[in-house]
This record gives C-alpha cells, structure tokens and sequence, in this order.
C-alpha cells in the first residue's frame, strides 16, 4: 500500500468506503465488498467471489479494513514476518493463550512499545484490526497463509511505530510485567473497628447502605413503543463522525446536543456520557448507535419514534466560532486612503 495518500485522495477513498460500510462498523464484510467486485466483472461466480475475498482479507478475520481496501485498489499485496519463539513466550508469559485489547495495551506499556508514532491511544485501533468479527481475543495460532493473529498485530504496530519488525521484536523480548498500585496508609478511626461509636458499634461500617434498596433505573414502567425506519437517522450518524468507524464518547453526546435532546431535568449532558459508558464501546457502530438511541428515549420517558425524529431532523453539527467587532477604519472602505483607495 502507498506509505501516504493526499489528504484530497485519502478523503476519496474513505467516502467510497463508507457508502460501501452499510453496517456503520468500519469494515467490510463479504456480502458489502461483493457488491464492488461484480461492478469491475458483473459475471463473476459466488465462488469467483469468495476466492477474491479471502485474497482481499489479508489478516483472514472475515472482514475488509479501510487499509485492506487501498491494498485492493492499488494492488500492493502486504508483507507479514513471523514473531520468534522470545516474542511468543512473552505473549503467554503477559495473557496466557488468548490476549483482548486491555492486556495488549499494557503489554505495549511493559515492552516500552509506546512511542510518539504509536501513542496509547492507537492500540485500540490497530487491535482491531487483526482480531476476528465477533471476538474480543486474539491468539497466535497459524492461519492458512501460515501468520498467526499475533504476527500480523505486531506488523502493523511496527509500521504504525514507523520501526523495522526486528526492533520490535528486540524490545518485547527485553519487556517484563510491572505491577503499580497507591498503598494507603493505615487510619486508626478507620481501620480498628474497637473505636467506632453510636449505630455503627452496632450495625457495623456500611452494613445500612449493603441494605438499601437499589436505586429504581430511568426506563422502568416506561413504554417507549416500537421503532420506525432508522435509515432516516443515518445522514446524521455520519455527519457527526470525524475519522468513521462509528461514534466517539465526545461526538456521540455534540450530536444529542445539537439534535435537542439535552433537557435541564429529564435528560443532561452528563446522561449521553452515562449512557456512551453503559454499552462499554470505544465507538458507537450503527447497531450500537441505535441500542445508545432506545436508552435515552427510556432515560427521557419519551416515545422512541419522537427521539428518531428528532435526530433525524438535525442537519449536523452546529460550529460556534467568536464574531469579531467592525473595525470602522478596516470595513468602511469609503476612508480608505493611498494606495487601498
């Protein structure tokens, strides 16, 4: 693949890839990508097809990434490098047979794997890229073009790393797990229970509050009834994301701004960030954006169908800039004198 696009032709393709991206997920699966294969051969076969698929999916997770398809169209086939046995140790030595996004990125952390060109905040990303549709684990056995989930994971970090694999691989096999923590010191009031006084003598520290009720959730005894067509709320979805791939925490809650579902009582900014967290995604993709949508028509105790509307009604984001004060001697250009005149 070309190390750098323009920003005009990276634009380009990533519009193209979206239009292709029916599920909002960032990747496409078998049945979006033959849509584009038989408009360059209308009379391929299902299994014409399914060959060029698996030649197109180079990390074999089920799914087209945004890089595999400027592989495709440019026809620059992607170089993978086995990890060695040192790197393969540490993989179980740090997770044991299987490894998710969490313990890779403290695997990145202990091995001093971060850097300016990989920050903590690309391991999210390039974990995604190689794990499989569905899973949250990668593993490192061998696929069938002979590179396991580990090898393929670890090239794609020396190429965003902008480092040669073997340096890579030199500072896993010198990387050892750390264990951080604050030890708070001993409080004598706290800790020795012969001083406690009144009802907490008797009832012991925090027994009353492990016996109060639960508190009653936002959505209970509420119908919020039957969802219409989302397809209206799509344009809106996508007008509020930045790089695709579905919605960030920030963008997620612009967009209830803007689209007026924030309230002063029923339904706070505070509350998209509530409800972001609750469905425990980086990034909200389509079907997640609509579970995301059915908790704030619960929180709000409003009728799903009205909330639909009122997002597919926004147009996009609303960019707030500072209007700057008329200048009399710059805007009235009756004064001007000289030359400017």
């Amino acid at each position: 693949m070309p190390k750098r696009l323009g920003k005009a032709k990276h634009r380009e393709l990533k519009e193209q890839f979206w239009k292709l991206d029916k599920s909002g997920d960032n990747k496409l699966n078998f049945a979006e990508m033959k849509a584009l294969l038989l408009m360059g051969n209308p009379i391929f076969t299902d299994t014409e097809l399914k060959a060029l698929f698996l030649t197109i999916d180079t990390n074999n997770n089920g799914t087209v990434d945004f890089d595999e398809f400027v592989e495709f169209l440019y026809g620059v086939p992607r170089v993978w490098v086995s990890a060695p046995q040192v790197c393969l140790d540490k993989f179980t030595e740090f997770c044991g047979k299987e490894m998710d996004c969490t313990e890779f990125q403290k695997f990145c952390v202990d091995c001093r794997v971060i850097s300016q060109n990989f920050r903590r905040e690309d391991v999210a990303t390039t974990f995604a890229r190689v794990v499989p549709r569905g899973k949250r684990k990668i593993d490192t056995k061998l696929g069938v073009d002979g590179f396991s989930q580990y090898d393929k994971l670890l090239c794609l970090v020396a190429e965003k790393r902008e480092c040669t694999i073997e340096f890579l691989h030199e500072l896993i096999s010198e990387g050892t797990i750390t264990s951080t923590g604050t030890m708070a010191d001993k409080v004598r009031l706290h800790d020795d229970k012969t001083t406690y006084t009144g009802a907490q003598s008797i009832t012991g520290y925090g027994h009353k509050l492990a016996e109060a009720p639960p508190r009653p959730k936002a959505g209970d005894d509420y119908d919020i009834g039957e969802p219409g067509d989302w397809e209206p709320l799509r344009a809106t979805y996508r007008a509020f994301q930045r790089e695709g791939g579905g919605l960030t925490n920030r963008e997620f809650a612009k967009l209830c701004e803007d689209s007026g579902l924030v309230h002063e009582t029923r339904f706070l900014k505070g509350d998209a960030d509530i409800i972001f967290a609750k469905l425990q995604q980086q990034k909200l993709n389509w079907e997640k954006f609509q579970e995301a949508v059915k908790l704030i028509s619960e929180r709000k105790k409003q009728q799903l169908e009205d909330i639909m509307l009122q997002i597919a009604q926004c147009s996009g984001p609303n960019l707030k800039c500072t209007q700057p004060d008329e200048v009399r001697l710059h805007d009235d250009k009756t004064t001007y004198t000289g030359t400017h005149a």
